[in-house]
């Protein structure tokens, strides 16, 4: 046999399957894959006119299994197996087999009461059998997507079964034996007594055993499921079904349960995926996944024998396992088969938090786990309080899969009791409170920065209420704060969470800007104005008082922010108007400080320096006057004009981090599957590493953060809480005298020869941490050389920073221009086109990014897009800045033209079902309303609950007349 080929890049078992059969010699291809749903659609998308390709799998007939063993006179055999072509069968003619190395297996934790269902590694004795399957008789070649370290860190030897499954069915068998005492039974491979004691507890909940004495015995219902010889928990189901003369309904249930995994076809392409929503979205029914399931069968019912299979193709459902259930269920029986569902599954039971950000409680566990994104309840956008559910997913979360919806009050009529307090759950229900009335500014403020201010306050409340489940979420769109807590809680929480708020807007109120009205002088002689809202003079001081402190604090990184100028404005009697934090980045002798803050009084700023020495945040404050710009400056301008300079010095690896909540990880994941930045699809998917990061890849490595954070933040209605780029190593640059002394050469050419450069400018180049991204510099210039100032900007901005280090010392080239942030957007350079830019920017982020490298291909300019002052600057040659601003704006008013609009399909007065409405009217893919608008694009985004359009105006007040007159007549299915 030769030596194993390793692929590094995953490129699917069917990939490499179409490869071997076009580039190798004759010999049968068996592929490994991890489930019965890959298996079918590799199966099935799997073309080639002299190849015949073949499923094999646990659930397939024995005349469809039969098939792999059979010859094709003239075709390649390419065969998709789960691993019951591991051991069990051995298949003549398999020269070529492809190992994904995964499989998916079905585990009960007997700690949490649950089985995860989860795809994980094989063992290293899985791998070696599976490469054994090739070249029994003649040599053969494996093809391992996986690396060589990978399959050292794989487990020697799988787990015994018995050790992984529930042992029901198990423990039934040994009673039925005879055996009263479990624990003693004499195991090959003995499980834990935890499983044994679990699921002994579960049949007595079942009603299948029941305790006599210190021994187990079987009831009546034990030795029925014994005979039925199928899981306990599916046979309490159908007996349950009989005892209500629904017999028929309890088999189809059972059926249904025991192939739910494998009814949706959701494979392939993100196009494909993205198909297969739109499709099930006319099944979905609001009890949950099985009855979604049961509406499938009643649909696959009324179709002609003759059709199935192209009915199945047509709809995204799996032919195969449509014909191992071969009956149906009548809507009369759904209560019936509710009440049984829950009987059945009663320790598979979750309660809602109240919180999407947590999910559902687990009953037996106490963990908090999400719906599956597949789940059929997502499609009407609800939340039922109460669910039972088949079983748990874990792949990078955990999730509840088949869901079904039940009432409270049908926990009082089970049998036996539950194992779980279901009064203690319900008290401990999350109560959600939405406050409005708010400006974005305001909540922009709130928040703070990576929403610090907010997650500094939910640290705090839970603290004092003990209670790690609190949030608190912003809407800054719709101008919403929501709060989630106890309703015991629920006032208290408002209360501190309105103070917060209030104290936010008087900072709002007050905020002010300091100028200097006279550049002339000394700086002691220099008279301030503080300019509040609409230019109102708040404070004007003429007796050289000062009016803004130093503020430093011995722990700087324990500062809580609010909580700091809270107590400054309570201890000085005074209102700060105006704050500028520390970047961080000051001399040894000030490492320190913490920020600049400024009163509207100089009695208050007075009062403040009192508080030298004072305790506060966890450590000690050095609080003095301001008097300089620059930590290591002792002279000063009268008014100064600053700029912030920087450069990149490490490249980006063309990959970026995002970090969300971790029930966010799979929603974002499907949101980011089909977006382009730069001109090239990004590939993103959820880290193997840290249950909270996404990992994308595929980026231009000359896209910036910003740039590439607006293209995804407008692609998602998740939350991001983080991102950041990875990058190489850092380029190195000159010594940090070198590069001030070069810059201030630089800018001294367009300063005025008649003021000494000393009193001019000053420039200050930060020493950058091993990690710090880019070179940081700050240049003040006197406040009266504002035009001088503008025209030195102008000429650095967009430069190679190289360029300007040759006369002192050698730089390593790689960037390609360096970047500039001015405090004062006026004085800034370029061109800016700022009327059509600041009225379409937030809605149109994607666009402007491809239309920013498309001017780039065409005209060599450079378009650097300001968010916050929101201007657009061009750089380039003169006589190409002319067409290219021509080309930005034509092209700009186009996109806006051809913007895509939505029509939401879901809350206000919506009925919950309007999308499965919308679909059963028009079709999954809209064609029936392509007829009403055939000049327009429509799409169905199943995750948002809207209609994306691309079209005019009118057309989107069109299809919103359409959809409030199916809401008139639409409504919930009984």
């Amino acid at each position: 046999m030769k030596p194993f080929i390793n692929t590094k890049e995953f490129r699917g078992a069917n990939g490499i399957g179409v490869e071997i059969h076009e580039t190798e010699g004759e010999g049968t291809v068996l592929a490994f894959l991890t489930s019965q749903i890959e298996v079918e659609w590799a199966w099935e998308k799997f073309q080639s006119p002299s190849a015949i390709a073949l499923p094999l799998h646990g659930k397939l007939s024995y005349e469809e299994q039969h098939r792999v063993f059979l010859s094709y006179p003239g075709e390649r055999k390419v065969i998709f197996s789960t691993n019951v072509a591991e051991t069990s069968l051995t298949i003549p003619g398999v020269k070529y087999v492809v190992d994904s190395g995964m499989v998916k297996e079905s585990r009960f934790e007997p700690g949490t009461c649950m089985s995860i269902l989860r795809i994980c590694n094989v063992s290293q004795s899985s791998a070696n059998q599976r490469a054994g399957r090739a070249g029994r008789t003649e040599p053969g070649r494996r093809y391992r997507l996986y690396s060589e370290s990978d399959f050292e860190a794989m487990p020697c030897h799988q787990e015994p079964e018995i050790r992984k499954v529930h042992l029901g069915f198990a423990v039934l068998r040994i009673l039925a034996l005879g055996i009263k005492n479990v624990q003693d039974f004499d195991f090959v491979d003995a499980p834990s007594a935890k499983a044994i004691e679990m699921a002994t507890r579960n049949l007595v909940q079942l009603g299948a055993v029941r305790q006599k004495d210190d021994a187990y015995e079987l009831t009546t219902d034990g030795r029925k499921i014994v005979k039925l010889g199928i899981e306990p928990r599916l046979g309490k189901m159908i007996l349950g079904c009989f005892n209500k003369h629904s017999s028929r309904e309890g088999v189809v249930l059972a059926a249904v349960m025991a192939n739910s995994g494998s009814i949706f076809c959701r494979i392939g392409s993100e196009g494909d995926k993205l198909k297969s929503d739109c499709l099930k979205v006319q099944f979905c029914h609001p009890n949950g996944d099985l009855f979604t399931l049961l509406s499938v069968y009643r649909e696959w019912e009324a179709v002609p024998r003759e059709r199935k299979n192209g009915w199945c193709w047509d709809n995204s459902i799996n032919a195969k396992s449509m014909r191992r259930c071969q009956e149906t269920v009548h809507t009369e029986h759904d209560e019936t088969l509710r009440s049984i569902i829950l009987f059945s599954l009663a320790e598979n039971v979750a309660m809602y938090s109240g919180y999407d950000q947590l999910g559902y409680e687990v009953a037996l566990s106490g963990k908090y786990i999400q719906l599956h994104p597949s789940c059929s309840l997502l499609n009407f956008d609800r939340r039922p309080t109460w669910v039972i559910f088949g079983e748990i997913l874990a792949a990078a979360n955990e999730y509840l899969v088949c869901v079904t919806v039940f009432e409270f009050s049908s926990l009082c009529t089970l049998s036996s009791s539950p194992l779980f307090n279901f009064l203690e759950m319900d008290a401990q229900k999350l109560e959600k409170k939405v406050l409005t009335g708010f400006g974005s500014m305001l909540l922009k403020r709130f928040c703070g920065k990576s929403n610090s201010s907010v997650n500094n306050l939910v640290s705090r409340i839970r603290t004092k209420h003990l209670d790690e489940r609190i949030g608190i979420q912003v809407n800054v769109d719709k101008n919403e704060v929501m709060l989630y807590a106890l309703s015991s809680d629920m006032d208290r929480v408002l209360g501190e969470v309105n103070d917060a708020l209030e104290y936010e807007s008087k900072l709002l109120q007050n905020e002010c800007l300091e100028k200097c009205l006279f550049n002339g002088g000394s700086a002691a002689s220099a008279s301030v104005a503080l300019f509040g809202a609409g230019a109102i003079v708040k404070h004007l001081e003429l007796k050289k008082r000062f009016l803004a402190v130093d503020i430093f604090h011995s722990n700087t990184k324990a500062v809580d922010d609010k909580e700091l100028l809270m107590f400054l404005e309570r201890n000085t009697s005074g209102d700060i108007c105006a704050l500028l934090k520390s970047s961080g980045n000051c001399h040894d002798n000030e490492e320190n400080r913490w920020g600049r803050v400024t009163f509207l009084s100089p009695d208050a700023a007075k009062q403040a320096t009192l508080l030298d020495q004072v305790e506060c945040s966890g450590g000690f404050l050095k609080v003095v006057p301001s008097r300089s710009v620059f930590c290591n400056d002792q002279k000063q301008f009268t008014s100064v004009l600053r700029a912030k300079v920087y450069w990149p010095r490490r490249c980006s690896k063309g990959v970026a981090i995002v970090k969300c909540e971790p029930n966010d990880v799979a929603f974002i994941v499907n949101d980011f599957s089909s977006v382009m930045i730069g001109g090239n699809f990004i590939r993103s998917k959820a880290s193997n590493k840290f249950i909270d990061s996404i990992v994308i890849s595929g980026l231009n490595s000359d896209l910036s953060e910003p740039e590439i954070f607006d293209v995804l933040s407008a692609a998602t209605n998740m939350k991001i809480l983080d991102f950041f780029l990875v990058r190489g190593d850092a380029v190195e640059n000159p010594p940090i005298a070198a590069c001030e002394e070069a810059l201030r050469r630089e800018i001294s050419a367009f300063m005025p020869t008649r003021i000494p450069l000393v009193q001019s400018i000053r420039v200050q180049v930060f020493q950058p941490e091993p990690k710090d991204t880019y070179m940081r510099v700050t240049v003040l210039f006197d406040g009266s050389l504002h035009l001088e100032a503008a025209e030195a900007l102008e000429q650095i901005d967009g430069k190679d920073p190289a360029g300007f280090f040759t006369c002192t010392s050698p730089a390593k080239k790689g960037f390609p221009s360096l970047l500039l942030h001015s405090g004062d957007a006026e004085n800034i350079v370029g061109y800016k086109e700022k009327g059509v830019w600041s009225a379409i920017w937030r809605e149109m982020k994607m666009g402007l990014i491809e239309l920013k490298y498309l001017l780039l291909r065409e005209t060599g300019t450079y378009i650097l897009f300001d968010r916050h002052s929101l201007y657009v600057r061009i750089f380039g040659s003169s006589d190409m800045i002319d067409m290219a601003q021509q080309s930005f704006v034509n092209a700009l008013l186009a996109l806006h033209e051809s913007k895509q609009l939505e029509v939401h399909l879901c809350g206000g007065l919506l009925p919950l079902d309007l999308m499965k409405r919308v679909v059963q009217r028009f079709g999954p893919d809209l064609s029936g309303l392509k007829l009403k608008g055939p000049d327009a694009e429509f799409s169905l985004n199943t995750r948002r609950h809207c209609i994306s359009i691309r079209g005019t105006k009118e057309m989107k007040q069109k299809v919103e007349e359409i959809i409030a007159e199916i809401s008139q007549t639409s409504g919930l299915p009984n």
